[in-house]
């Protein structure tokens, strides 16, 4: 009887000391959410068990006319064993009038995702401004509750294994794009001319101005760009 009870002792020993693997999900917002945002309510859950739930309510700006402080990028982190589903849901509150807040939330945006093995993983979460709902001038889609909005579209929330990120510290900071994709390659920019066709130009060669209708002389230069962000990147040319 004694060696059947240590076994069993042995045996939950171990089930309680499994590896548990890191998933964070970044949750970021654009500008024009940011601006409207009176209370966020965050809600994970991992196997249908509710592992962590609160609220964020941003501060007030400097002065008067500074609006609140961002509370964005923040991280929610979670840890369970390989395999495990975590489904995460956050509400984003419009601020009212007096320091009131809305009822019923303007943007819902969720992420169900894996945890897996090899590190920390990223699932990034993004509040836009076309998922945003009851709020003159924004006309973002009504999600059913199965589904989420990324890109004033309604989606499936659930990820797979191959969709996480290695997570780092500067994620926000990092952002891939449709231009510049998770592990994209060296930045490459190569000039060309052409009002309608990119044509390729190299050091030293004479480009000849076009006459226009009106009596001008036009001098296309048109830019080739791969592995740089959509947004956010400047390229200054000289000439």
């Amino acid at each position: 009887m004694k060696v059947v009870l240590l076994a069993l002792v042995a045996l939950l020993t171990c089930e309680g000391c499994k590896k548990k693997d890191t998933l964070v999900v970044g949750v970021d917002a654009q500008p024009g959410v940011v601006s409207q945002i009176g209370k966020i309510h965050v809600k994970a859950t991992v196997a249908g068990a509710i592992v962590d739930e609160h609220d964020i309510v941003p501060k007030p700006g400097g002065d008067k006319l500074a609006g609140v402080e961002s509370p964005f990028p923040f991280d929610v982190t979670l840890q369970a064993a390989a395999g495990a589903q975590a489904d995460v849901t956050i509400e984003a509150f419009r601020a009212g009038p007096n320091g009131t807040i809305a009822d019923k939330p303007m943007l819902v945006r969720r992420v169900v995702a894996p945890f897996a093995p090899g590190g920390p993983k990223l699932a990034r979460l993004q509040l836009e401004s076309g998922c945003v709902t009851g709020v003159p001038g924004f006309k973002g889609p009504a999600c059913p509750p199965h589904q989420t909005c990324m890109s004033s579209r309604c989606i499936d929330p659930a990820l797979i294994a191959d969709d996480l990120e290695p997570w780092t510290a500067g994620w926000a900071s990092v952002r891939p794009d449709f231009c510049k994709p998770a592990e994209a390659g060296a930045p490459v920019v190569e000039m060309g001319t052409g009002s309608t066709d990119f044509v390729a130009v190299h050091d030293g060669e004479t480009l000849v101005p076009e006459k226009g209708p009106q009596g001008g002389h036009h001098l296309w230069v048109a830019v080739r760009m791969k592995n740089l962000r959509q947004t956010g990147t400047t390229v200054t040319l000289t000439g």
